[in-house]
């Protein structure tokens, strides 16, 4: 068996797993831009000896949280009857 990747040993550690914030971005559930968006709008980036890090947990704990004020799951949209265009109206 080869030695482990970098990646694999840090999957291993798990929330105390250090990464980039690109890294942890391509990680999280959306896309890469919002995800880079969302850790550095919650303040998740942490600046270390002159380099942006994430750490895992802080991550899982942000997204453990409850939102306050805010509904996570989508109000339903409301269906609208469908109109048959291909009728003419009646008068």
């Amino acid at each position: 068996m080869g030695a482990k990747s970098a990646s694999e040993l840090r999957a291993e550690l798990g929330e105390a797993a250090i990464y980039s914030p690109t890294d942890a971005a391509r990680r999280m559930p959306m896309r890469l831009a919002d995800a880079l968006d969302l850790l550095r709008r919650e303040g998740l980036i942490r600046r270390r000896a002159g380099v942006q890090v994430v750490i895992w947990g802080d991550v899982l704990e942000f997204f453990r949280a409850e939102e306050t004020g805010a509904n996570s799951t989508p109000a339903q949209t409301p269906i609208k009857a469908r109109v048959d265009l291909s009728r003419k109206p009646s008068k």
